[in-house]
């Protein structure tokens, strides 16, 4: 992909382009707001969004700030999914190209702090 605008321009463009995949539409709500389902179909939408902008080679500020909303629908899923802490602290969360074993850490320190909850 190109990218001729700013770091933000590029990053909302992968998430417009994540969205615009056959699926669910998500509610024009903050991802506090969602329901555990519109939470799961954000994360889905910013893993393609990531995933699109690793395999492209976007620039490391891109992938900061598509990062951002992706770790925070991560925590919410923690929060409201049990199976979702379960499933990263098994091993069964697919992480994206790219990410290397201390950020793998890092998500299963978040998954790792919910389970008690």
């Amino acid at each position: 992909m190109f990218n001729f605008g700013s770091a933000e321009d590029t990053a909302s463009l992968y998430w417009s382009e994540s969205l615009n995949i056959q699926g669910p539409a998500l509610p024009d709500a903050h991802f506090e707001e969602m329901e555990e389902q519109d939470l799961v179909h954000a994360f889905a939408y910013l893993y393609i969004a990531l995933r699109e902008a690793y395999r492209s080679g976007a620039a490391d500020e891109v992938i900061e700030l598509l990062t951002e909303p992706y770790d925070e629908v991560f925590e919410f899923l923690c929060i409201v999914r049990p199976e979702f802490v379960e499933a990263v602290l098994g091993g069964r969360h697919q992480y994206l190209p790219g990410w290397f074993p201390d950020v793998i850490k890092k998500y299963q320190g978040i998954a790792k702090a919910h389970l008690a909850n």
